[in-house]
């Protein structure tokens, strides 16, 4: 048995998918607060920017301590992401989902349609087509 949930779930009704994480563990529903978001990670600039460096600058494949290289552009990305406007983000965003969406068209379509009834949720509700 498993518990299969789509990760635009979470972000469209958070106390739906914990509620149906809760109720396949059989454990009393408790929800987060969702009120203060945390970890929500780069914009879609920045993480195209860090993208175009990865074959230049690397980690240390050995651990410890990475290279001066690595750790500044770590820093210097944190910065840039903090100054670069959330509209630009969005608008990069909308950008590749528009690009996907005309590369991929309907590929997919029975098989969510599969999925959505295994799962009893609404994909196309979350943007599937």
């Amino acid at each position: 048995m498993f518990c299969a949930l789509p990760l635009e779930l979470l972000k469209a009704d958070p106390d739906a998918f914990t509620g149906r994480i809760f109720r396949f563990l059989n454990l009393p529903v408790q929800h987060p607060d969702t009120a203060q978001k945390s970890n929500t990670g780069w914009g879609a600039l920045t993480v195209e920017g860090y993208r175009l460096t990865n074959g230049v600058i690397r980690s240390n494949p050995l651990g410890r301590p990475d290279p001066w290289a690595f750790r500044a552009r770590a820093a210097l990305t944190r910065r840039v992401d903090r100054i670069v406007p959330r509209r630009l983000h969005r608008a990069s965003e909308q950008h590749k989902r528009e690009t996907l969406k005309a590369r991929i068209g309907d590929t997919f379509a029975q098989s969510n349609a599969r999925l959505a009834q295994m799962v009893d949720i609404n994909l196309k509700a979350l943007g599937y087509g």
